[in-house]
């Protein structure tokens, strides 16, 4: 992981470590919010899936309005046709997040991000790659301040070699 990459990340956590708390001290929820997910992820070339999981620290300026940062891991996919290969795929990445209340409790979300991934191939060594994530799912807002989203992505543009089917999130935020 590059430098800058890594300097942005700790000015985002700081952020979210300082201003998080002090959002959450007031009488509803603040702009601020922490999160993580899990869930499958698949790579069309292999034939394995894989468990993946994201860490998230959002602002929600607006009430339809959120930017998201997020490290996200895709998991190890292994290949049976083949002897021994595997590819790694993890990286970092912002999207916009765009909400539409569909109740009290109950809000319809669509995404739109880029993420720089890092793909290491056993066989082929390593390849970065600019990826457009796109989102839809749906959010449950639960007492104290939480919320569980079910989402589902697709990735497009990982590399010219390979290319990350739809998967599945379940994220607590």
């Amino acid at each position: 992981m590059n430098t800058a990459l890594r300097r942005i990340l700790a000015v985002l956590a700081v952020a979210g470590t300082v201003l998080a708390p002090t959002a959450w001290a007031g009488a509803g929820p603040g702009p601020w919010y922490i999160g993580a997910a899990f869930g499958k992820s698949q790579v069309e070339d292999f034939s394995s899936n894989s468990v993946r999981h994201d860490f998230i620290l959002g602002w929600r300026p607006l009430p339809n309005l959120a930017l998201e940062g997020s490290y996200i891991n895709l998991g190890r996919f292994d290949d049976a046709t083949a002897p021994d290969p595997l590819l790694l795929i993890n990286g970092f990445g912002g999207a916009a997040v765009g909400f539409l209340p569909l109740g009290q409790h109950v809000e319809l979300l669509g995404r739109y991000g880029l993420h720089k991934l890092d793909i290491e191939h056993n066989y082929e060594g390593y390849e970065p790659a600019l990826a457009r994530i796109l989102g839809l799912g749906v959010e449950w807002s639960l007492p104290e301040r939480l919320a569980v989203r079910v989402e589902f992505q697709a990735i497009y543009g990982i590399s010219d070699r390979h290319s990350l089917g739809k998967y599945q999130a379940v994220s607590l935020i």
